[in-house]
């Protein structure tokens, strides 16, 4: 039996491209599953956030899913935690990704979890360190996002050799023209599920040991959330 992965997400998985949809086997989640040779159900929704509480958020969606039916769960989220969500705090956000992580673990124990840091928004900022209504930027939300998955054992990408910049928006962005852009276009969506692919495979075939490099914080880090 493949590999089963389940993609939660915004947007940007569930394949707006900025200036149009984006056909199913070219959005990014299904791109993976191709090239790795995994069955993928992508579960994203446009406008969904990591720290929020409408029914298209991710501590909602996770509720309506069973992770024993999956051996991979690849998640993305905080684009629209930066560009719209109101009082939200970084500690908001270490909050639902460890109560989501508990409860997808809670399903399935055996479950490889991984998370990819969000891709750049620039509808309101044009620098990765600009803050904005909430007083944090998006490489503190970055910051703050890869410093929880150490602390669950959830391997993260980080995209240190961004694919995205402000100044390049208009050519990796299907809506970066006005300088404004937040959605990769679907050549780019393509280049980020072949950079997430290799870092996949190379981790789900003989590197998940990184899930225990150190089991006694991830251990104590599950008992705060339970308790």
């Amino acid at each position: 039996m493949s590999t089963r992965m389940v993609a939660l997400g915004d947007s940007i998985y569930e394949g707006w491209g900025g200036d149009h949809q984006i056909p199913n086997d070219k959005r990014i989640p299904e791109l993976i599953g191709k090239q790795l040779g995994w069955q993928c159900d992508n579960e994203a929704i446009s406008g969904a956030k990591l720290a929020g509480l409408g029914e298209i958020d991710f501590l909602q969606v996770i509720q309506t899913l069973n992770f024993r039916n999956y051996d991979v769960c690849l998640i993305c989220y905080g684009v629209n935690d930066f560009d719209w969500e109101q009082d939200c705090t970084l500690q908001d956000l270490r909050d639902a990704l460890d109560r989501g992580v508990a409860k997808i673990r809670g399903d399935n124990p055996n479950i490889k979890v991984f998370y990819e840091l969000p891709t750049a928004t620039w509808r309101r900022v044009t620098k990765l360190t600009d803050p904005y209504q909430n007083g944090w930027s998006q490489k503190e939300m970055a910051d703050a996002l890869a410093d929880e998955c150490s602390k669950l054992g959830v391997p993260y990408y980080a995209w240190t050799n961004p694919l995205i910049t402000y100044e390049n928006q208009a050519q990796t962005m299907g809506d970066g023209q006005d300088g404004h852009g937040v959605h990769p276009s679907e050549d780019t969506d393509a280049q980020i599920a072949q950079v997430l692919a290799e870092w996949l495979g190379n981790l789900a075939n003989g590197l998940v040991s990184l899930y225990i490099n150190n089991i006694s914080a991830i251990y104590q880090r599950i008992k705060q959330i339970q308790g």
